[in-house]
């Protein structure tokens, strides 16, 4: 049997010593322990500011969400709602204060998935100074520019940038269970339908997009009309309550009835 000869190529590769191969990238600044203490301090700062400045609306304030006795379109948007409720049961906490930890943990992982979303485009480094750009964002969004709470706000941003990511790189399989969740959350995240279309009409067949977009308008329009009550709110003493005088308190607005 005549063998080949092996390449220098070849030879000089094996020979290469450990200290010479190439080196994975390093984390930005060595770890990423700075990154996600970051994160944390900005959704606490966030979500301090929030509830301070943010009033609750009168006819869906978080008493009335937990009840199902919220006027439409609130009472639709009922996945946090249903979410604070299973807490309550399960922990026995009130209400305000189940609905002010999910605000900061919402806060603190939409920060991580954007910068997630941001790395599709750009290198870590910048993705994680990008990143935190979404705070000034939120903070003039919510608590300046519209200063009204809703529970479900933040966790609808999260899962928008996940939808996004997820359409990027057209994973439907995972896509449509976090649609579903993001439409039960709020109806406007029939918003990812134009998304969809939009990142993806250069690049896949028409039919095919056709028959995603009308797929999840079949999930987001019966969502967004469904009502977990039959009744809206009725208690005429909370209805003549401001925003303006409805203080966000963690001892208020925590009865369940």
């Amino acid at each position: 049997m005549i063998k080949r000869p092996v390449s220098q190529q070849t030879l000089e590769s094996d020979e290469m010593p450990d200290s010479a191969a190439p080196k994975a990238p390093r984390s930005f600044l060595g770890v990423d322990i700075f990154m996600y203490a970051a994160f944390v301090a900005l959704a606490a700062m966030f979500v301090l500011v929030y509830w301070r400045l943010a009033r609750q609306y009168p006819r869906a304030t978080i008493d009335m969400l937990v009840n199902f006795r919220a006027d439409r379109p609130f009472q639709y948007r009922i996945l946090t709602v249903w979410f604070i409720r299973l807490a309550h049961s399960l922990t026995g906490m009130k209400a305000t204060h189940i609905s002010f930890m999910t605000t900061f943990g919402a806060t603190f992982f939409t920060l991580v998935v954007y910068r997630k979303y941001l790395e599709l485009f750009f290198t870590k480094r910048e993705a994680f100074i990008g990143s935190l750009a979404i705070i000034y964002v939120m903070l003039w969004n919510y608590p300046i520019l519209a200063p009204v709470y809703y529970p479900y706000d933040i966790p609808g941003l999260f899962f928008f940038v996940v939808g996004l990511i997820l359409i990027y790189k057209h994973k439907m399989a995972w896509y449509y269970p976090v649609f579903l969740l993001a439409c039960l959350n709020r109806e406007s995240a029939g918003f990812l339908i134009a998304a969809y279309l939009f990142t993806t009409v250069a690049l896949r067949n028409p039919a095919v997009i056709a028959l995603h977009c009308v797929g999840q308008l079949l999930i987001c329009l019966p969502l967004s009309t469904q009502s977990p009550s039959s009744s809206p709110a009725t208690q005429e003493s909370r209805l003549r309550t401001t925003w303006r005088t409805t203080p966000i308190s963690l001892d208020n607005y925590s009865d369940w009835n």
